[in-house]
Protein backbone atom coordinates (compact mmCIF):
# COMPACT_ATOMS: atom_id res chain seq x y z
CA UNK A 1 0.00 0.00 0.00
CA UNK A 2 1.75 3.33 -1.10
CA UNK A 3 1.96 5.75 2.01
CA UNK A 4 1.34 8.57 -0.15
CA UNK A 5 -2.06 8.00 -0.58
CA UNK A 6 -2.82 6.88 3.22
CA UNK A 7 -0.78 9.80 4.71
CA UNK A 8 -0.98 13.07 2.59
CA UNK A 9 -4.45 12.55 0.24
CA UNK A 10 -6.58 10.95 3.19
CA UNK A 11 -8.60 13.82 2.99
CA UNK A 12 -8.54 14.08 -0.43
CA UNK A 13 -10.51 11.04 -1.51
CA UNK A 14 -12.11 12.00 -4.84
CA UNK A 15 -8.38 13.44 -6.31
CA UNK A 16 -6.81 10.09 -4.80
CA UNK A 17 -8.76 8.15 -6.57
CA UNK A 18 -7.93 9.94 -10.16
CA UNK A 19 -4.64 9.48 -9.38
CA UNK A 20 -4.64 5.79 -8.49
CA UNK A 21 -6.60 5.28 -11.33
CA UNK A 22 -4.17 6.84 -13.29
CA UNK A 23 -0.73 5.96 -11.46
CA UNK A 24 -1.68 2.70 -9.53
CA UNK A 25 -2.61 0.28 -12.30
CA UNK A 26 -0.46 -1.82 -14.65
CA UNK A 27 3.23 -2.28 -14.23
CA UNK A 28 2.99 1.06 -12.23
CA UNK A 29 5.83 2.69 -14.47
CA UNK A 30 3.94 5.67 -14.76
CA UNK A 31 4.42 6.80 -10.97
CA UNK A 32 7.17 8.71 -10.55
CA UNK A 33 7.41 7.44 -6.55
CA UNK A 34 7.15 3.55 -8.12
CA UNK A 35 10.34 4.49 -10.39
CA UNK A 36 12.29 6.02 -7.54
CA UNK A 37 11.41 2.83 -5.05
CA UNK A 38 12.50 0.36 -7.73
CA UNK A 39 15.89 2.39 -8.69
CA UNK A 40 16.97 3.57 -5.07
CA UNK A 41 15.30 1.44 -2.44
CA UNK A 42 11.93 2.98 -0.64
CA UNK A 43 13.85 5.30 2.02
CA UNK A 44 15.38 7.06 -1.44
CA UNK A 45 11.87 8.47 -1.94
CA UNK A 46 10.69 11.43 -0.46
CA UNK A 47 7.43 11.91 1.36
CA UNK A 48 6.39 14.96 -0.65
CA UNK A 49 7.01 13.28 -4.17
CA UNK A 50 3.82 13.60 -6.20
CA UNK A 51 3.15 10.55 -8.57
CA UNK A 52 2.75 12.22 -11.39
CA UNK A 53 6.63 14.39 -10.46
CA UNK A 54 8.33 12.42 -13.29
CA UNK A 55 11.04 15.77 -13.49
CA UNK A 56 11.45 14.82 -10.22
CA UNK A 57 12.03 11.35 -9.89
CA UNK A 58 14.45 11.36 -12.73
CA UNK A 59 16.44 14.21 -10.54
CA UNK A 60 16.37 11.89 -7.78
CA UNK A 61 17.34 8.47 -9.94
CA UNK A 62 20.31 10.51 -11.48
CA UNK A 63 21.36 11.74 -8.47
CA UNK A 64 21.52 8.17 -6.68
CA UNK A 65 23.45 6.75 -9.69
CA UNK A 66 25.81 9.95 -9.28
CA UNK A 67 26.54 8.95 -6.20
CA UNK A 68 26.48 5.09 -6.97
CA UNK A 69 28.96 5.98 -9.34
CA UNK A 70 31.42 7.58 -7.38
CA UNK A 71 31.38 4.93 -5.01
CA UNK A 72 32.59 2.30 -7.67
CA UNK A 73 35.23 5.09 -8.81
CA UNK A 74 36.52 5.26 -5.44
CA UNK A 75 37.14 1.55 -4.85
CA UNK A 76 38.99 1.33 -7.85
CA UNK A 77 41.28 4.17 -8.03
CA UNK A 78 41.27 4.26 -4.31
CA UNK A 79 40.82 8.23 -4.56
CA UNK A 80 37.34 10.40 -4.17
CA UNK A 81 36.65 12.11 -7.45
CA UNK A 82 37.56 15.41 -7.68
CA UNK A 83 37.81 17.49 -10.62
CA UNK A 84 38.05 14.97 -13.48
CA UNK A 85 39.08 15.05 -16.92
CA UNK A 86 37.01 13.65 -20.27
CA UNK A 87 39.28 11.24 -21.44
CA UNK A 88 40.36 10.42 -25.01
CA UNK A 89 38.68 7.31 -26.67
CA UNK A 90 41.24 4.53 -27.35
CA UNK A 91 43.76 5.32 -30.42
CA UNK A 92 45.64 2.99 -33.04
CA UNK A 93 42.22 0.67 -33.20
CA UNK A 94 41.49 -1.97 -35.99
CA UNK A 95 40.01 -0.26 -39.33
CA UNK A 96 38.27 -3.22 -40.30
CA UNK A 97 36.08 -6.15 -38.18
CA UNK A 98 38.02 -8.61 -39.79
CA UNK A 99 41.33 -7.28 -38.39
CA UNK A 100 40.14 -6.90 -34.95
CA UNK A 101 38.56 -10.95 -35.06
CA UNK A 102 42.33 -11.96 -36.44
CA UNK A 103 44.41 -10.13 -33.80
CA UNK A 104 42.17 -11.17 -30.79
CA UNK A 105 42.11 -14.63 -31.76
CA UNK A 106 45.80 -14.53 -31.38
CA UNK A 107 46.00 -11.99 -28.60
CA UNK A 108 43.07 -12.28 -26.47
CA UNK A 109 44.60 -13.16 -22.74
CA UNK A 110 41.90 -16.23 -22.91
CA UNK A 111 42.43 -17.59 -25.72
CA UNK A 112 46.83 -17.23 -24.73
CA UNK A 113 45.86 -19.06 -21.65
CA UNK A 114 44.08 -21.72 -22.74
CA UNK A 115 46.52 -22.54 -25.52
CA UNK A 116 49.36 -22.75 -22.97
CA UNK A 117 47.42 -24.85 -20.70
CA UNK A 118 46.52 -27.31 -23.42
CA UNK A 119 50.85 -27.37 -23.99
CA UNK A 120 51.04 -28.36 -20.32
CA UNK A 121 48.54 -31.17 -20.79
CA UNK A 122 50.22 -32.34 -23.46
CA UNK A 123 53.64 -32.66 -21.83
CA UNK A 124 51.86 -34.33 -19.00
CA UNK A 125 51.21 -37.32 -21.28
CA UNK A 126 54.73 -37.47 -22.30
CA UNK A 127 55.86 -37.07 -18.85
CA UNK A 128 53.42 -40.01 -17.14
CA UNK A 129 53.86 -42.08 -20.72
CA UNK A 130 58.01 -41.94 -20.12
CA UNK A 131 57.46 -44.10 -17.02
CA UNK A 132 56.80 -47.04 -19.44
CA UNK A 133 59.85 -46.79 -21.10
CA UNK A 134 63.32 -48.05 -20.11
CA UNK A 135 65.54 -46.36 -18.25
CA UNK A 136 68.91 -46.18 -17.94
CA UNK A 137 71.48 -44.98 -14.91
CA UNK A 138 75.62 -44.55 -14.76
CA UNK A 139 76.88 -43.65 -11.64
CA UNK A 140 80.33 -43.75 -10.80
CA UNK A 141 82.23 -42.61 -7.72
CA UNK A 142 85.85 -42.19 -6.41
CA UNK A 143 87.05 -43.34 -2.97
CA UNK A 144 90.57 -42.11 -1.57
CA UNK A 145 91.46 -43.44 1.81
CA UNK A 146 94.49 -42.78 4.12
CA UNK A 147 95.17 -43.27 7.78
CA UNK A 148 98.09 -40.80 8.77
CA UNK A 149 98.67 -42.91 12.31
CA UNK A 150 99.55 -45.77 10.62
CA UNK A 151 101.81 -46.88 7.66
CA UNK A 152 100.92 -48.39 4.10
CA UNK A 153 97.16 -47.45 4.94
CA UNK A 154 96.58 -45.71 1.60
CA UNK A 155 93.71 -46.87 -0.54
CA UNK A 156 92.28 -45.76 -3.34
CA UNK A 157 88.83 -47.04 -4.90
CA UNK A 158 87.32 -45.87 -8.52
CA UNK A 159 84.12 -47.48 -9.72
CA UNK A 160 81.59 -47.06 -12.65
CA UNK A 161 77.75 -49.05 -12.65
CA UNK A 162 75.54 -49.12 -15.23
CA UNK A 163 71.84 -49.53 -14.31
CA UNK A 164 68.88 -50.37 -16.52
CA UNK A 165 65.62 -50.17 -15.02
CA UNK A 166 62.79 -51.95 -17.73
CA UNK A 167 59.35 -51.99 -16.29
CA UNK A 168 57.66 -54.90 -16.66
CA UNK A 169 54.31 -54.47 -14.99
CA UNK A 170 52.55 -51.20 -13.03
CA UNK A 171 49.55 -52.87 -12.35
CA UNK A 172 48.09 -50.45 -14.67
CA UNK A 173 48.47 -47.40 -12.76
CA UNK A 174 50.34 -45.55 -15.52
CA UNK A 175 47.99 -46.77 -18.66
CA UNK A 176 45.45 -45.67 -16.48
CA UNK A 177 46.94 -41.67 -15.83
CA UNK A 178 48.02 -42.25 -19.51
CA UNK A 179 44.49 -42.35 -20.61
CA UNK A 180 43.58 -39.64 -18.02
CA UNK A 181 46.08 -37.38 -19.09
CA UNK A 182 44.77 -37.92 -23.19
CA UNK A 183 41.19 -36.83 -21.61
CA UNK A 184 42.70 -33.80 -19.85
CA UNK A 185 44.25 -32.55 -22.82
CA UNK A 186 41.25 -33.57 -25.60
CA UNK A 187 39.25 -30.93 -22.49
CA UNK A 188 42.06 -28.32 -22.94
CA UNK A 189 41.29 -28.45 -26.54
CA UNK A 190 37.88 -27.68 -26.83
CA UNK A 191 38.72 -24.98 -23.74
CA UNK A 192 41.15 -23.38 -26.85
CA UNK A 193 38.10 -23.56 -29.46
CA UNK A 194 35.68 -22.10 -26.61
CA UNK A 195 38.07 -19.63 -25.74
CA UNK A 196 38.93 -18.89 -29.82
CA UNK A 197 34.92 -18.22 -29.87
CA UNK A 198 34.18 -16.58 -27.25
CA UNK A 199 37.09 -14.05 -28.38
CA UNK A 200 35.03 -13.48 -31.56
CA UNK A 201 31.91 -13.10 -30.12
CA UNK A 202 33.79 -10.79 -28.07
CA UNK A 203 35.29 -8.84 -30.93
CA UNK A 204 32.03 -8.41 -32.92
CA UNK A 205 30.31 -6.69 -30.15
CA UNK A 206 32.73 -4.42 -28.84
CA UNK A 207 32.87 -3.44 -32.99
CA UNK A 208 29.48 -3.23 -33.27
CA UNK A 209 28.97 -0.88 -29.78
CA UNK A 210 32.05 1.60 -31.26
CA UNK A 211 30.44 1.68 -34.58
CA UNK A 212 27.20 2.06 -33.76
CA UNK A 213 28.38 4.73 -30.81
CA UNK A 214 30.24 6.64 -33.97
CA UNK A 215 27.19 6.98 -35.83
CA UNK A 216 25.19 8.35 -32.88
CA UNK A 217 27.70 10.62 -31.79
CA UNK A 218 27.03 11.74 -35.37
CA UNK A 219 23.56 12.10 -35.49
CA UNK A 220 23.37 13.79 -31.84
CA UNK A 221 25.38 16.45 -33.54
CA UNK A 222 23.44 17.62 -35.67
CA UNK A 223 20.36 17.12 -33.38
CA UNK A 224 22.44 19.58 -30.83
CA UNK A 225 23.05 21.83 -33.34
CA UNK A 226 19.80 21.64 -35.06
CA UNK A 227 18.00 22.31 -31.03
CA UNK A 228 20.30 25.40 -30.94
CA UNK A 229 18.71 27.17 -33.65
CA UNK A 230 14.89 25.81 -32.96
CA UNK A 231 15.64 27.63 -29.46
CA UNK A 232 16.99 30.52 -30.48
CA UNK A 233 14.34 30.78 -32.99
CA UNK A 234 11.45 29.99 -30.21
CA UNK A 235 13.19 32.69 -27.98
CA UNK A 236 12.84 35.05 -30.56
CA UNK A 237 9.73 34.35 -31.43
CA UNK A 238 8.78 34.74 -27.85
CA UNK A 239 10.45 38.54 -27.72
CA UNK A 240 7.20 39.42 -30.29
CA UNK A 241 4.54 37.76 -28.62
CA UNK A 242 4.32 34.96 -31.00
CA UNK A 243 5.57 31.68 -28.46
CA UNK A 244 4.49 31.61 -25.13
CA UNK A 245 7.18 30.96 -22.22
CA UNK A 246 6.39 27.18 -22.60
CA UNK A 247 7.55 26.73 -25.78
CA UNK A 248 10.57 28.27 -24.50
CA UNK A 249 10.96 25.73 -21.82
CA UNK A 250 9.83 22.70 -24.33
CA UNK A 251 12.77 23.98 -26.86
CA UNK A 252 15.18 24.52 -24.07
CA UNK A 253 13.90 21.31 -22.91
CA UNK A 254 14.58 19.27 -26.28
CA UNK A 255 18.25 21.33 -26.75
CA UNK A 256 18.96 19.46 -23.46
CA UNK A 257 17.52 16.09 -24.04
CA UNK A 258 19.86 16.29 -27.19
CA UNK A 259 22.94 17.45 -25.34
CA UNK A 260 22.34 14.27 -23.03
CA UNK A 261 22.64 11.99 -25.39
CA UNK A 262 25.34 13.47 -27.18
CA UNK A 263 27.14 12.42 -24.02
CA UNK A 264 26.14 9.40 -23.40
CA UNK A 265 26.72 8.58 -26.60
CA UNK A 266 30.43 9.63 -26.37
CA UNK A 267 30.66 7.58 -22.94
CA UNK A 268 29.57 4.32 -25.09
CA UNK A 269 32.21 5.13 -27.56
CA UNK A 270 34.55 5.49 -24.69
CA UNK A 271 33.87 2.43 -23.22
CA UNK A 272 33.47 0.57 -26.72
CA UNK A 273 36.85 1.42 -27.88
CA UNK A 274 38.63 0.07 -24.78
CA UNK A 275 36.62 -3.36 -24.85
CA UNK A 276 38.03 -3.24 -28.25
CA UNK A 277 41.87 -3.03 -26.94
CA UNK A 278 40.79 -5.42 -23.89
CA UNK A 279 39.69 -7.71 -27.87
CA UNK A 280 43.04 -7.21 -28.63
CA UNK A 281 45.09 -7.89 -25.68
CA UNK A 282 45.56 -4.42 -25.08
CA UNK A 283 44.12 -3.37 -22.59
CA UNK A 284 46.86 -3.38 -19.79
CA UNK A 285 48.81 -0.77 -17.94
CA UNK A 286 51.66 -0.42 -20.06
CA UNK A 287 50.04 -0.17 -23.48
CA UNK A 288 47.71 2.48 -21.94
CA UNK A 289 50.93 4.29 -20.79
CA UNK A 290 49.43 4.38 -16.91
CA UNK A 291 51.71 6.68 -14.69
CA UNK A 292 51.87 3.47 -12.43
CA UNK A 293 54.97 0.91 -11.64
CA UNK A 294 54.65 -1.81 -13.77
CA UNK A 295 55.23 -5.09 -12.96
CA UNK A 296 58.13 -6.78 -14.61
CA UNK A 297 58.58 -10.55 -13.97
CA UNK A 298 61.96 -10.50 -15.51
CA UNK A 299 63.16 -8.10 -12.80
CA UNK A 300 61.19 -10.26 -10.09
CA UNK A 301 62.99 -13.59 -11.28
CA UNK A 302 66.37 -12.07 -11.01
CA UNK A 303 65.90 -10.70 -7.47
CA UNK A 304 65.29 -14.16 -6.15
CA UNK A 305 67.52 -16.37 -8.56
CA UNK A 306 70.30 -16.88 -6.06
CA UNK A 307 68.35 -16.66 -2.82
CA UNK A 308 68.98 -20.17 -0.85
CA UNK A 309 67.19 -19.34 1.98
CA UNK A 310 64.73 -16.73 3.25
CA UNK A 311 60.79 -16.34 2.86
CA UNK A 312 60.34 -12.21 2.71
CA UNK A 313 59.30 -10.29 0.04
CA UNK A 314 59.86 -7.09 -1.20
CA UNK A 315 56.88 -4.59 -0.46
Amino acid sequence: TCLFFNDRMDDMPASATLLKMRYCQGDFEHCARFRVETKLGSTSVPGNLYPEDSATADRIAATGRLSSSRAVFQRIVGDYPAQLVQPQAAAGLPTQLDDLIAISLDNDPNVVASEFAESAAKADIRTIKGELLPRAQLRGRLLYEDDLGTSNTERQQAEILAELTIPLYQQGAVSSRTREARQTATQRRIEVDEARAQAREDSIEAWEALVTARAQIESFKSEVSTAQIALEGVRQENEVGERTVLDVLDAEQELLDAQVNLVTARRDELVASFATLRAEGRFTAEDLALDVDLYDPAANYRRVRDKWFGVDIDD
